[in-house]
């Protein structure tokens, strides 16, 4: 009985360590990744960002993308670059950009936190007009520094939607 009681413990005692063991290492691995990641940017000046692509199922989901400045109008534009469809960057196929591919950006202003962007008339011919909002003004937002986000097309307001879009609108609705 002593014996099995031995036996026991000793096996116990070392599924105890292992677990143990195994727990500390994930850890500590994770927190090296963070850091270099948070040095990389630091030493480097680039930044990651995200952008709401619409998956396979049709809902806006999040999608991490590397911003290759800091410069916050240069950030949108590439935003702006990512959501269009049949884009020239490369992401999975499983996800689709909400701006159409003939649209052109006629102009982008920023000035203390507020962002305008004018696009041509071909934003129009977009399927889902709110799906491509929330993901144009989910997407800006989350570059940081954003306050408010008006939409023109030619020079005019976007129909249904207040002058300056505030990021409390509805996501896959």
């Amino acid at each position: 009985v002593i014996n099995n009681y031995i036996k026991f413990t000793s096996t116990f005692t070392i599924i105890i360590i292992i677990i143990y063991y195994i727990n500390v290492s994930t850890i500590t691995n994770f927190k090296d990744t963070l850091s270099v990641n948070v040095q990389l940017e630091d030493v480097t000046n680039l930044t990651n960002g995200c952008v709401y692509l619409l998956n396979d199922k049709g809902y806006l989901v999040r999608k991490n993308i590397f911003i290759d400045s800091n410069n916050i109008t240069d950030s949108i534009r590439k935003v702006i670059n990512y959501l269009k469809i049949n884009n020239d960057e490369k992401y999975s196929s499983n996800f689709i950009g909400t701006i159409p591919s003939t649209c052109i950006l006629n102009d982008l202003l920023y000035d203390e936190g507020y962002v305008t962007l004018n696009f041509s008339k071909s934003f129009l011919d977009n399927n889902n007009i709110d799906i491509c909002v929330s993901s144009i003004v989910y997407s800006i937002y989350a570059l940081g520094d954003v306050e408010g986000i008006t939409i023109l097309v030619d020079d005019s307001y976007l129909d249904g939607y207040p002058k300056i879009i505030k990021k409390d609108i509805d996501i896959n609705k």
